[in-house]
């Protein structure tokens, strides 16, 4: 169960690199 978890943190780290890139690429 805890693969879910582990899941879902990594999820939200994608997200967050993928919004401090888009911020630094404009």
């Amino acid at each position: 169960m805890q693969i879910k978890y582990w899941y879902v943190w990594l999820y939200l780290l994608f997200h967050v690199f993928v919004f401090l890139s888009k911020f630094h690429l404009c």
